[in-house]
């Protein structure tokens, strides 16, 4: 459905969509909208306080879904992990994988904590946590064998991910939030 609706009237379409689900009590969709506002708009800015806003009644309800999205919002609003810690470990208490693999970032430097993270998020067959893995391990944190292991199989990884992402794009198994983002995640059509 989000595939039809953006293919047939874009961003703007596809939004409109999601807007009318979720004033009529979408969970999914209102946490959608949450997170098409944390990514670059056309003007190349993001809105947390608006994704938190459209998560609002789903948070209530305990979707983890929203849990997840409002946890990066706090997070570009504060740059303080701790804040936002508290909904993503919340959604990933839930099962909701991308919040599993998100968390490895909230608890860095804390290697134990970092690799328990990307384990469970990889046997729950995420498809960035091979990657994410790899990124850890180039670090050097673990000692220089893990540094050449990470560099040698971080295109690997990088390739598993975007053929995963190519092939199921809407998966929650490719879902990633990359806060370091600032082109506009969608391009007006030509």
């Amino acid at each position: 459905m989000l595939a039809e609706a953006l293919g047939r009237g874009g961003v703007d379409r596809l939004t409109s969509d999601l807007e009318c689900l979720s004033r009529l009590g979408s969970n999914w969709a209102s946490a959608t909208l949450g997170y098409l506002n944390l990514l670059p708009s056309r003007d190349s800015k993001r809105h947390p306080g608006r994704a938190i806003e459209q998560c609002s009644r789903a948070l209530d309800a305990g979707d983890p879904y929203s849990l997840f999205v409002v946890g990066w919002a706090r997070f570009l609003l504060t740059r303080n992990r701790r804040e936002s810690v508290k909904h993503m470990l919340e959604a990933s208490n839930k099962g909701f994988v991308p919040a599993t693999l998100a968390m490895s970032f909230f608890v860095w430097p804390d290697v134990r904590a970092t690799l328990s993270f990307i384990d469970e998020a990889q046997h729950a067959k995420h498809k960035a946590a091979w990657a994410m893995r790899c990124g850890f391990y180039c670090t050097g944190r673990l000692g220089p064998m893990k540094r050449l292991l990470g560099y040698v199989m971080t295109q690997p990884a990088r390739l598993q991910f975007r053929v995963g992402r190519f092939l199921d794009p809407l998966s929650l198994a490719v879902l990633v939030f990359n806060f370091k983002d600032e082109l506009p995640a969608f391009r007006s059509a030509r």
